[in-house]
Order: C-alpha cells, then structure tokens, then sequence
C-alpha cells in the first residue's frame, strides 16, 4: 500500500522583510533533480532557517532550471 500524500495545488504568498534569497544546486536524489529555493527574513536573516522553503523536483533536470538576466533587478 502506497503512503498517502498530503498536496496544495497553489499557494499565493507575500513574504516582507526579505534579507536574501538563495537558489541550491540541482542535485539528483533517486533518479530525481531536485533543488530549493530559501527566502530568508527577519528575525535573524541568514543566521537563522528560512521563512519559506520551496523544494521543486522533476524526472527532467531542464524543468526546474532558473535563469535570470545578468543585471540585478
């Protein structure tokens, strides 16, 4: 028997505050590429665990490639 899965199929969020935002490699977890994105705030910033962690994973390891221009925005 399958374990069951608990799954929200959209989110719409604001996070004030912000101090950083980092973007982890894309690593491959069986047979799986996956990666986070962490948006850092206040209390702490960097210092203490992110306020959101997005973990994205896909069999395609273009799928959950980020590209952004070169310039800050």
């Amino acid at each position: 028997m399958a374990d069951s899965v608990v799954r929200t199929t959209r989110h719409n969020l604001a996070v004030s505050e912000v101090r950083d935002i980092q973007i982890t490699d894309i690593v491959l977890v069986g047979g799986v590429y996956t990666r986070a994105i962490r948006i850092y705030g206040e209390p702490g910033g960097t210092q203490a665990p992110p306020v959101v962690e997005l973990v994205v994973s896909s069999p395609d390891r273009a799928d959950i490639e980020v590209m952004a221009p070169e310039r800050g925005f």
